[in-house]
């Protein structure tokens, strides 16, 4: 079965909508705004969007200026593809391509922002696929206006429900809810498994118990579990002989530092797959940049491995946190612009002097509080001895 939608030439000649009513119109407006970028008529791309079982989920390629998705947040990255290629070359190439990992994810901890479409515009940029709301105290109204805004960015909405709560008020009140966490207790579990909803429940793997994992596992919801670097337990399990993936999902809960370059964050994604896990979840910090974003959403969608990496694990995960800290090479009160202007012009280290300043700082006998460029590099050369030592 194909579902096929065309953006025909007329649309595209009015105003961008003021607001994304699904996540293929969302990637209509973002490929409109390119082509006003780029001064091109739209009547000249007549594009074609469709939805193909053979690509995987969020995967999608461009032939022409045929658009296909393994699903519709596929078709969507295929726009915001398309949108991207004429706003760097003003014409679309070929590709065919799927994401890394399956779950791309940010956990929100702070209240909602109050007008919170620009953050998911951004993380829908970035090929952010998961968002779960952690923060007590939302209102259920709040919340479902919120998961709609999710829904119509390609965006999975996720809830955690406080110590106490019935998971029953959220299921009832949040159509658009694909993710909820809470303790796997008999009644959380019954309450989720009748409520007819297709849900996924999010189990915490500090606070996870055995008996309670068994119990969540036999109800047959589908799992994911979250656990930080170093964790250990049942749930890191190969599949067993009859069965051929696990039962569940498992995702690194990782809270880096909202400066860490991209780089050091590619890097760490074969890392990161130790273990046959599904993916990450990153902890927004205090107030990122949608670059932050765009570096964890793009890496883990699109990842360029090194030919060696570390290895994730109990052992390993102090050095590798280390190693996340000593990698932030981008100032955290860097510009909000996208990540491709960010990289075109990279900011300057407030710490660190530039080559070029150190050198004129020199010759015009000017002092200056920032290091040298020869210490910050032996500060990253003293951090990579003690990854490289970890990992032997």
């Amino acid at each position: 079965m194909f579902l096929w939608l065309t953006l025909a030439p007329s649309p595209l000649l009015q105003a961008a909508p003021p607001a994304a009513s699904s996540p293929v119109d969302f990637g209509r407006r973002e490929f409109l705004a390119a082509l006003q970028a780029r001064g091109l008529k739209p009547e000249k791309f007549k594009l074609v969007t469709e939805h193909s079982l053979v690509l995987p989920p969020d995967g999608y390629s461009i032939q022409g200026q045929l658009i296909r998705g393994g699903n519709l947040r596929g078709i969507l990255y295929g726009l915001l593809e398309a949108a991207g290629q004429i706003r760097r070359n003003g014409r679309l190439n070929n590709i065919k391509t799927g994401p890394a990992f399956a779950v791309r994810g940010v956990r929100w901890e702070r209240p909602l922002p109050e007008e919170i479409r620009p953050l998911f515009e951004s993380l829908a940029r970035a090929r952010i696929n998961r968002f779960v709301a952690a923060h007590p105290g939302e209102s259920l109204e709040r919340l479902r206006t919120v998961s709609e805004l999710a829904w119509a960015h390609g965006i999975d909405f996720g809830v955690s429900v406080p110590f106490g709560e019935s998971p029953a008020r959220y299921l009832a009140s949040l159509p658009r809810l694909k993710h909820i966490e809470c303790r796997a207790e008999r009644s959380n579990l019954e309450e989720i498994a009748g409520s007819g909803r297709l849900v996924t429940l999010d189990l915490d793997a500090a606070g996870l118990e055995e008996a309670g994992f068994h119990a969540a596992v036999e109800s047959r919801i589908p799992l994911l579990v979250t656990a930080e670097p170093g964790a250990s337990g049942g749930f890191f399990r190969k599949p067993e002989v009859t069965e051929r993936v696990r039962a569940w999902q498992v995702v690194w809960r990782l809270k880096p530092s909202p400066a860490a370059g991209p780089g050091f964050v590619r890097n760490l994604m074969p890392a990161l797959a130790a273990g046959g896990a599904s993916g990450f979840e990153v902890v927004a910090p205090g107030a990122p940049a949608p670059f932050f974003f765009e570096i964890w959403g793009q890496a883990g969608y699109d990842p360029t491995p090194r030919e060696t990496m570390a290895v994730l694990g109990a052992k390993l995960a102090p050095a590798l946190l280390a190693a996340l800290e000593a990698g932030s090479l981008l100032p955290p009160d860097t510009p909000l612009k996208p990540l491709e202007e960010a990289m075109e012009e990279p900011p300057g280290d407030p710490w660190t002097a530039s080559p070029a300043g150190a050198a004129r700082n020199r010759i015009d006998g000017v002092s200056s509080a920032k290091s040298l460029p020869l210490d910050r590099s032996a500060q990253y050369d003293a951090a990579a001895s003690v990854l490289e030592s970890a990992s032997r």
